[in-house]
């Protein structure tokens, strides 16, 4: 489904419950959406520019959107202004809201990240200075500290209440666009165009034996969800997936046909998904890299592309839309009767001396009554009964609430 602005979407986020999506756009506005019929909540968040993100707070309670050198945080569910536009001297590259989402953190062109009251707006430490942009800000897991990473070829890690600088620069040989605790908040990743990515003691700023490294500058790099692996994107239009350990390659290298616009695990660490210049959207195995759909093709430059919190849908940004992909992982063991149900739609099945054998009509009918009367609540009794449900009047796809007819 669709989700439109009048100018290119550059942005867009599921809530945490994922009920709901926040889209950004080139047209000077943020949208909130209900992400099962794609109809929008509320009137657009106007800004005097364009909008280059947005996202929810944790609880899913308010907004954190950019445009230009400016940073504001909305009331989610009736689209108020909770504060004054906090801003920069350059433009913002990136803004976070802490895990509590009391504070918020912005990272910009004027060589500072600067760390913000997200009740008031006001600043709740001085500038965390570079010597150079700053392209990226993440708070650790506990919302205690912050990692910042820059052009000037380092990584800092600062004390996110009083603004102290907590170790020693993480020094690379090039610029560093991206930096990430681990979910334990023991160690930080880093990406540079200095041909690795690295990993380092969160508390000491002291390096750590194992470090990813190509013939090509990283783009980013990313823990999977139980900090066992790590994500990378690099300027060869390759996604890979390593071993947090031992730095080994754990799958083969995924490739695209244009740059990686971003990447990011599944929810449950199984799947990747990334976006591309190449005007797709790939989704592969995370452990064997391969392909698990075919290129979700959207004949334009896709922005982005994040899971939903259930890790059963896709929201990408390209062009002037944001869309939602059903993409569901089936629960195993499969239950007794869907193999019976695939030999009784095909009407033929093999029996037991290996001969085709023809099935009646009657079979299938017996057990389309008996899932169509079925009281079980499961992802396939689900599926089926929408399977025999009429066509002229169900919804589009099982998840979906959207009917044909609409």
């Amino acid at each position: 489904m669709p989700l439109k602005h009048g100018n290119d979407v550059l942005s867009a986020r599921f809530s945490p419950d994922g009920k709901r999506v926040v889209t950004a756009s080139s047209d000077k506005t943020a949208r909130v959406w209900d992400a099962r019929t794609g109809q929008p909540l509320r009137e657009p968040l106007k800004h005097d520019g364009p909008v280059s993100s947005a996202r929810f707070s944790a609880d899913g309670r308010r907004i954190l959107t950019v445009s230009a050198n400016t940073a504001r945080v909305w009331d989610a569910d009736n689209g108020r202004a909770l504060i004054e536009p906090v801003r920069h001297e350059g433009k913002i590259i990136d803004a976070r809201f802490s895990p509590d989402g009391q504070l918020f953190a912005t990272a910009s062109y004027d060589n500072t990240a600067r760390i913000w009251d997200a009740r008031s707006g006001q600043p709740v430490t001085g500038a965390l200075k570079h010597n150079n942009r700053v392209d990226g800000v993440q708070f650790s897991p506990d919302g205690r500290r912050v990692v910042t990473a820059s052009s000037d070829y380092t990584v800092r890690v600062w004390d996110a209440h009083t603004g102290r600088p907590l170790t020693a620069p993480l020094k690379h040989d090039d610029s560093v666009h991206f930096a990430q605790f681990s979910p334990d908040g023991q160690q930080i990743v880093t990406a540079s165009y200095d041909y690795t990515a690295r990993f380092w003691d969160a508390l000491t700023g002291q390096p750590l034996t194992q470090r990813l490294e190509l013939d090509i500058e990283f783009l980013s790099a990313q823990f999977s969800p139980d900090g066992q692996r790590v994500l990378t994107a690099s300027n060869d239009k390759t996604v890979r997936v390593w071993d947090a350990r031992s730095g080994q390659l754990l799958a083969q290298p995924m490739k695209l046909n244009g740059r990686v616009n971003s990447v990011e695990f599944s929810p449950d660490g199984r799947r990747v998904v990334a976006a591309s210049g190449d005007s797709t959207v790939r989704i592969w195995d995370a452990y064997t890299g391969q392909p698990l759909t075919e290129p979700l093709d959207h004949h334009t430059w896709v922005y982005g592309a994040q899971f939903s919190p259930d890790g059963q849908r896709v929201l990408t940004a390209a062009g002037r839309n944001a869309r939602i992909w059903e993409v569901p992982v089936a629960p195993v063991p499969v239950p007794p009767w869907l193999p019976v149900l695939a030999e009784a739609v095909i009407g033929q099945r093999l029996n037991n001396q290996g001969m085709v054998e023809a099935i009646s009509v009657a079979e299938l009918l017996k057990l389309k009554q008996q899932l169509v009367e079925s009281s079980a609540q499961d992802f396939y009794t689900h599926w089926a009964k929408w399977f025999f449900a009429d066509r002229a009047t169900r919804t589009i796809s099982p998840a979906s609430t959207i009917k044909l007819s609409d």
